[in-house]
């Protein structure tokens, strides 16, 4: 499965220790990566991780000013190009939060601003506009998120013989 062969497991658990130790998480993104930070929100905080997310821009701008050092932001963009992301992400960064990056460019607007970047894989060509292509990746990177959380400790990479079975 393509989307679970890129993901390093090792920065997952990284990740995992800094959402357990945050007071707050935000996370944002727009138009599908909006879907991919509600998967995300809707899976952690039936675990007790404190994530809320917006889709919505003068809600993100407000909630990145309120973030300080006990914070986590988390930016989704497929491209890495969202303005209104990389705005949200820079004012979390700045205001003290950690930041965490979601995207399938290594190079981009969003890892620039990012203290962390976590790379997603898509199948097939580029996407089009409003393409869901990003979701399988973003499902399997919050359900690994949430194995760490709930103690599995030997999630790892999945062989290429195995088969997902989602």
């Amino acid at each position: 499965m393509a989307a679970a062969r890129l993901l390093d497991y090792e920065q997952i658990k990284g990740v995992t220790e800094r959402l357990r130790r945050a007071t707050r998480v935000e996370a944002f993104g727009m138009g599908v990566s909006a879907i991919c930070a509600e998967l995300l929100t809707h899976r952690l905080i039936w675990l007790g991780i404190p994530i809320h997310s917006t889709g919505t821009v003068t809600i993100a701008r407000g909630l990145a000013h309120g973030l300080d050092a006990s914070s986590f932001a988390i930016g989704i963009s497929y491209e890495g190009m969202s303005e209104e992301t990389v705005a949200f992400l820079r004012t979390a960064r700045d205001r003290g939060a950690h930041t965490l990056a979601i995207t399938t460019r290594e190079k981009s607007a969003i890892t620039e601003v990012a203290h962390e970047v976590l790379l997603l894989s898509s199948a097939g060509p580029w996407p089009e506009a409003g393409s869901a292509r990003l979701m399988p990746s973003m499902a399997r990177l919050s359900e690994s998120i949430a194995e760490c959380l709930k103690g599995h400790k030997n999630i790892s990479s999945p062989t290429p013989h195995s088969h997902a079975t989602s």
